[in-house]
C-alpha cells in the first residue's frame, strides 16, 4: 500500500534531487521551505504548513510570519515563531528563524491545518509592538492586516490596552492609527473612477 503525500512536501518526504525535477517539470511549485502540487491552493493553511516544517507542532507562528500566512506580507526571513511560556518545547536555533517565549492564551491563535497562528489581531498588536522601524513596510502590513480581518485602530486599542505589561504601546499605537489611514486613503482610491479613455 503507498502512503500519501502531505500537501507540503520536504526532502524528509521526497530527495532535493526529486522535488528541483518535479518542479522544473511543472508538477510543484516552491512555498517557504517546502513544495507543493500544482494542484494545491496557495491558501493561508498551505502557508501555515510549510512555514511549519521548521519548527515542532507546538510552535505558534507570529508576526511576519503569521502576517504571509495570512497572505498580506511577502515572505519573511526569517520566519518568526514563538511558543507559549507553559509550553516545554525544545526548538534548535536556526538561522531561517526567530524565536520568542511569550504569553500565549488559547484566545489568540487559531488552528491552521494542524498549525498554530497568532490571531490576526494578535498578529496586529504584536507586529504593531515589536517590528522595529525601518524594517520591511510595518504599516502596509499593519493596513492590509487591518482590511484582512476587518479591524479598526479602536479595535486594536482596546486589545493593547488590556495588556497589562505589554511594552510600547505608545509606538504600537501610532503604528495603527498611521495604517488606518493607510488602509482609508487606498480605500478612497480604490472607489474613485478612473479617468481613462
Amino acid at each position: 500500500m503507498s502512503q500519501r503525500l502531505g500537501v507540503v512536501l520536504s526532502i524528509l518526504d521526497l530527495p532535493m534531487a526529486e522535488l528541483g525535477a518535479a518542479r522544473l517539470d511543472g508538477e510543484v511549485y516552491a512555498l517557504a521551505d517546502g513544495w507543493c502540487s500544482l494542484d494545491q491552493a496557495d491558501a493561508a493553511a498551505t502557508r501555515a504548513v510549510a512555514a511549519g516544517l521548521l519548527v515542532p507542532v507546538r510552535a505558534i507562528a507570529e508576526r511576519m510570519t503569521a502576517a504571509w500566512i495570512y497572505g498580506v506580507a511577502p515572505l519573511p526571513s526569517p520566519h518568526q515563531f514563538c511558543v507559549d511560556q507553559g509550553a516545554r518545547a525544545h526548538i534548535p536555533p536556526s538561522a531561517q528563524l526567530q524565536l520568542r517565549e511569550v504569553t500565549c492564551p488559547p484566545e489568540d491563535m487559531v488552528e491552521l491545518a494542524g498549525r498554530r497562528v497568532t490571531t490576526p489581531l494578535r498578529t496586529i498588536c504584536d507586529i504593531a509592538r515589536t517590528i522595529p522601524a525601518g524594517t520591511a513596510d510595518v504599516e502596509s502590513v499593519l493596513a492590509a492586516l487591518l482590511g484582512y480581518a476587518n479591524l479598526t485602530a479602536d479595535d486594536v486599542a482596546r486589545q493593547l490596552a488590556a495588556r497589562t505589561n505589554a511594552p510600547n504601546k505608545a509606538l504600537a499605537a501610532g503604528r495603527i492609527r498611521r495604517a488606518e489611514l493607510l488602509r482609508a486613503t487606498a480605500a478612497k482610491q480604490e472607489d474613485q473612477p478612473s479617468l481613462t479613455r
